[in-house]
């Protein structure tokens, strides 16, 4: 019960009764992954409140969708760096709490992979190292005749002459990859 009274002689009494009502709480968990321009939307889904039955909201740059549907996170939407994802939760009583937490967009690498000479294979050739065409630097080779090595190639062990694709496929140190492919000629042994 709350009373109010005047500074001034008293000339009447007022009472009545005020309800405060507890906030609720809102977490975010587990932390955002990073992701990578490419990666597809993510479900956003850690965002918990108490008490519970009431209802939740996210906003931010590159975020969709509704409580009804879920909410998602689409990178390409948000584009590279840093943004804030807000989580509001209003309990039953309509109080609200927000919370808000990053979730980091990384870019691609940009992969290449430089052509090999058509005459410089044949199916008798001895081992090529594939490392000087592919760059940056530190990717890796997949395709028929590469080694477990995953940067040596066997001509011998491709099938014959033929052209075959090979791909050379980077991962930077944020996990984020892009990959090339090129031709590769197998020529037949000489006579």
């Amino acid at each position: 019960t709350l009373s109010l009274h005047d500074a001034l002689p008293i000339c009447g009494t007022a009472v009545d009764s005020i309800e405060v009502m507890e906030n609720p709480t809102a977490t975010i968990f587990p932390a955002y992954p990073d992701l990578c321009i490419t990666d597809p939307a993510i479900s956003l889904t850690q965002g918990s409140g108490l008490p519970t039955g009431g209802t939740e909201t996210y906003s931010g740059n590159g975020v969709s969708g509704n409580q009804s549907t879920g909410y998602f996170f689409t990178p390409s939407s948000a584009g590279v760096g840093q943004h804030a994802i807000t989580y509001c939760y209003t309990a039953p009583n309509g109080c609200e709490t927000c919370v808000t937490q990053n979730i980091t967009v990384n870019d691609v690498p940009t992969a290449s992979f430089s052509s090999i000479q058509p005459d410089l294979l044949c199916e008798n050739s001895g081992p090529l190292d594939l490392t000087p065409y592919g760059t940056p630097l530190g990717g890796y080779f997949t395709g028929v005749g590469v080694q477990s090595d995953s940067t040596t190639l066997k001509p011998g062990q491709m099938g014959g002459p033929g052209t075959y694709t090979l791909t050379y496929i980077f991962v930077d140190t944020t996990g984020c990859s892009d990959q090339a492919t090129n031709p590769v000629t197998i020529n037949p042994k000489p006579i």
